[in-house]
């Protein structure tokens, strides 16, 4: 349905029509309003996501039907005009209502300064996949490099969205958000992914329970190894057994990312041998609290991205540097945030895949 508020009347009238013909879904509690060109036409090309409102101005509506590349009549708000529109908006099993606004009544559902771009859908979040779903054998190719990320704690809605981006990006098979202890999908989240809420699958799980199932049957033959090392801290049992067995053996190999204060090891001792494994889970902690200790127990090895910069001030003393020598910096960058952390260990292992794949 195409409503036009042209006047007080008319809009008072669409009021009481919504107000009985709105879906019971409409005022459900988890039902929230999401903002952006690109996060709304991502929205409304998944089938199942479920769409209640399409709030936009004329121009924004335009904008949007050519972002979806559904043919749109010349916009005018005559009866016949409306119904072409309608019979056009077939982009979704539940299309919503949309209702051509003014800018203000958009800017009202939002806190000042949102980047809405005259746009406004109400939807409801998308469901969790569950971990049985996802390690379906179905969704996997044979010798295909596979990427679960996981995030312990994350709090920042636009950390999250920005990791979304980067899962999408680099083929990520999943995102595992510590169920309880992240923030529900917001408007916020689905702005900053910038549509990738509605490519990837995201799940909500006891993360500790969710590692311990992804290791499956190779912890189980490490437990048999040696008995004795069940009573070691599950970190350290992971470093001796890694040292004395191939990675390609982990149904799942677990990696905890953290800094070299974890007993972690640099990326780059272990690059060669992580090209042996075919299904990775990498495990991400919270920004100044880290993984949780109960997390990091069910994680296989620690690894830390080193940073790149050169010491230069030493190799040549003929350059001044203003700046702190890379001695000085802590591992990793202190200014490496999650999503940063997220995109430059997926460019990495893409790199390093890059290059094995060159090789031959």
């Amino acid at each position: 349905m195409i409503v036009q508020k042209n006047s007080g009347s008319e809009y008072k009238h669409t009021q009481r029509v919504n107000k009985k013909t709105r879906s019971p879904e409409d005022t459900k509690k988890n039902a929230y309003w999401m903002y952006g060109l690109h996060s709304v036409a991502a929205a409304l090309q998944n089938k199942k996501r479920r769409c209640y409102r399409l709030l936009a101005t004329k121009e924004a509506l335009v904008t949007l039907f050519a972002t979806l590349k559904v043919a749109l009549p010349k916009l005018a708000l005559e009866t016949a005009q409306r119904n072409a529109l309608v019979s056009a908006y077939s982009i979704s099993e539940n299309t919503p209502n949309v209702e051509i606004v003014q800018r203000a009544k958009i800017d009202a559902l939002f806190p000042q300064q949102s980047v809405h771009q005259s746009l406004a859908l109400l939807c409801k979040p998308l469901e969790s996949t569950s971990l049985a779903e996802l390690l379906d054998k179905k969704n996997y190719r044979k010798r295909e490099k596979n990427y679960i990320l996981v995030l312990d704690r994350a709090q920042d809605p636009r950390n999250i969205g920005a990791v979304l981006r980067s899962a999408v990006f680099f083929g990520a098979k999943a995102v595992i958000l510590a169920n309880g202890h992240t923030p529900n999908e917001n408007a916020v989240m689905a702005k900053a992914a910038s549509g990738a809420l509605e490519y990837i699958p995201i799940l909500r799980l006891n993360l500790a329970q969710a590692l311990r199932k992804l290791g499956g049957e190779a912890r189980k033959k490490n437990r048999q190894r040696d008995e004795k090392q069940q009573k070691l801290a599950s970190q350290t049992l992971a470093n001796q057994t890694l040292a004395n067995q191939s990675l390609a053996d982990q149904s799942w190999l677990r990696i905890a990312l953290e800094d070299a204060s974890h007993k972690a090891t640099p990326w780059g001792e272990q690059a060669e041998r992580l090209k042996e494994v075919t299904n990775i889970v990498l495990v991400f902690g919270a920004e100044n609290v880290g993984i949780r200790p109960l997390v990091r127990k069910q994680c296989d090895i620690s690894l830390y991205l080193q940073n790149h910069r050169k010491d230069d001030a030493k190799d040549d003393a003929k350059i001044e540097d203003s700046y702190p020598s890379s001695s000085s910096i802590i591992e990793p960058v202190a200014s490496l945030n999650l999503s940063n952390a997220v995109a430059a260990t997926l460019a990495l292992l893409a790199q390093q895949n890059k290059n094995d794949v060159e090789r031959y």
